[in-house]
């Protein structure tokens, strides 16, 4: 991982000669065409790796990162760069507070702690908040974390919620089978990956305080493997990126069975929508994922049983997928909706749902928002062409006010109708 603003400016540029040399390469005459196939998708590889290690760092320095995930001590190195990244300190910063000079910082880091003291790295543990028993917290913010795991062997499978998981008929215990055995059984069939390629992306969660991340692992398997069935069964199409078929999803917002429509109109643009219930140690509403083939997924859990939450968390994945899935940043997208969080990636995801479902200019002159009554709400829905339960939505978000207007947003029957 990258250590320093210096590195991340050396990845930059290193990321600017393997550009050209795949510009030459794939412009040279080479008598055998697989060489250059080899040679590209070595190169590209490299581009985005460099690419991934310098959204994470970003993403930390940020102060966007609440915590790391519980982790052995092996990986007590690998936690310790990453709160001092997240904590906003410099390597210089940390040696001042420790009363050395920068260049043992840099030593300890650049060989992963080797050669550092038990006390030294206590100390150090103690400047940056790290808690070797649970995680490190950012104290500088609350509300988004990142989740890596570097290797399969780093996953307690006995810390996954396997009762919840077999109750649910995820999967079954044969009789002469352990249900850890089972378990891992079905992350491998579910993830379609011996390595379990879902569990080793980097995930980037909304409201971390409330989610717990073998929970969160568990529920992630469950919907690739939702996905990866309505992908076989449908013979979905690749996902091309065009987003304008958006409009026709806007649309539905206005039809009684529009959620239904929704599936069906996402699975043909070559998107799995999914819902499944989140599980019990975690409060969440909604993902954005890539399966092993990097086909995009989004997960709902319909903790609200109301359209318009329904609706804004859909567009808000719907951001991610667009936005951020095909960027090369690395990242799964993890959001409790009531999570408050000063995130760039976040912020972008609120603005694509907000100003896709309604322009900035529309919503301006939507009278509904000064005077709140059914009769305004109805006649800007009428103006804008979209369901009533999104202006309704709109105006319950920006007041933090969800008694209101609840007429327009159903109660108990979106679940019914999606099946959940």
């Amino acid at each position: 991982m990258l250590l320093s603003d210096k590195q991340r400016h050396s990845s930059i540029r290193e990321i600017g000669n393997f550009k050209r040399d795949l510009t030459e390469i794939e412009s040279a005459e080479l008598e055998e065409e697989w060489h250059r196939e080899v040679q590209i998708a070595a190169i590209q590889s490299e581009i985005e790796n460099l690419q991934q290690e310098i959204a994470e760092y970003d993403l930390l320095k940020s102060g966007g990162i609440t915590f790391a995930k519980s982790f052995a001590m092996e990986r007590l190195p690998d936690v310790l760069v990453r709160a001092r990244i997240a904590s906003g300190m410099t390597q210089t910063d940390l040696a001042t507070r420790l009363d050395l000079k920068p260049q043992q910082i840099q030593r300890y880091e650049a060989s992963n702690y080797q050669g550092a003291s038990l006390s030294r790295l206590i100390e150090i543990s103690n400047v940056l908040g790290v808690c070797v028993e649970g995680f490190f917290r950012n104290q500088r913010h609350e509300g988004g974390g990142l989740l890596v795991w570097s290797r399969e062997t780093e996953i307690d499978w006995q810390r996954l919620p396997i009762k919840e998981m077999v109750e649910g008929e995820w999967f079954s215990v044969p009789n002469e089978e352990r249900r850890l055995d089972a378990t891992r059984r079905f992350f491998e069939n579910a993830c379609d990956d011996p390595t379990l390629s879902a569990a080793l992306h980097r995930k980037k969660v909304r409201g971390a305080a409330t989610i717990d991340e073998y929970s969160l692992l568990a529920w992630q398997a469950r919907v690739i493997q939702q996905a990866n069935l309505l992908f076989q069964q449908h013979g979905t199409p690749p996902f091309e990126g065009d987003d304008k078929w958006l409009l026709d999803l806007k649309a539905l917002t206005q039809a009684s069975d529009g959620p239904t429509r929704a599936v069906n109109l996402l699975g043909e643009n070559g998107i799995a929508l999914v819902v499944e219930k989140c599980l019990d140690r975690s409060i969440l509403d909604g993902a954005a994922m890539l399966n092993s083939e990097g086909n995009p997924v989004i997960g709902l859990t319909l903790r609200y049983d109301q359209l318009d939450r329904f609706w804004y968390v859909l567009f808000h994945e719907l951001g991610h997928v667009f936005l951020h899935l095909s960027s090369n940043r690395g990242f799964d997208f993890f959001d409790d909706d009531d999570a408050s969080i000063d995130d760039m990636l976040e912020r972008e995801a609120d603005e694509f749902a907000l100003d896709t479902l309604i322009a900035p200019h529309e919503w301006d002159a939507c009278v509904s928002r000064v005077t709140r009554t059914e009769q305004a709400v109805q006649m800007d829905a009428a103006r804008l062409s979209v369901g009533a339960s999104i202006v309704a939505g709109r105006i319950r978000r920006e007041s933090r006010d969800y008694s209101i207007l609840s007429q327009f947003v159903g109660d108990s029957g979106l679940r019914s109708q999606l099946n959940a």
